[in-house]
């Protein structure tokens, strides 16, 4: 049976971000498990703020393109994400409507959500561990 590919990425870009490095140690870990990881970062798929006018007038912009195709070719996708005001940063929120937009070949909406498994996790210092962030995430997904 082939190992199982896994996307990792971090719901933050900052330096010094705790999820930052909770990627990097979710990416260790797989790999230990003979995962066939691949991390990403968002900073590589710039995106506009979603604006469902714009999207009609200009199309899709080409990362949220890649973006969506790099969801697919995964059977599964861990996002180590930041509690942002009790809900997902907006780089991530941005970065999911995009990409539940992206239509290829007739595809169904929300296409490269259907058929993969996600994990979500946080670090924080705060006492709730991010868990706010994480509720609203897992609502989004």
């Amino acid at each position: 049976m082939p190992a199982p590919k896994i996307l990792v990425l971090s719901g933050s870009t900052r330096i010094g971000s705790h999820n930052v490095r909770l990627a990097a140690l979710a990416v260790k870990e797989l790999t230990m498990l003979d995962v066939d990881v691949t991390r990403i970062s968002l900073a590589d798929y710039q995106l506009p703020i979603y604006d469902a006018d714009d999207d009609a007038r200009s199309g899709q912009p080409d990362n949220a393109l890649k973006l969506k195709q790099m969801i697919a070719a995964h059977h599964g996708v861990f996002i180590a994400s930041p509690d942002y005001s009790a809900s997902v940063p907006p780089l991530l929120k941005n970065a999911i409507d995009w990409v539940s937009r992206v239509r290829e070949r007739g595809d169904p909406t929300y296409a490269a959500f259907k058929g993969r498994v996600f994990a979500i996790a946080s670090a924080s210092p705060e006492a709730n561990g991010g868990l706010p962030g994480l509720m609203a995430l897992r609502q989004i997904l």
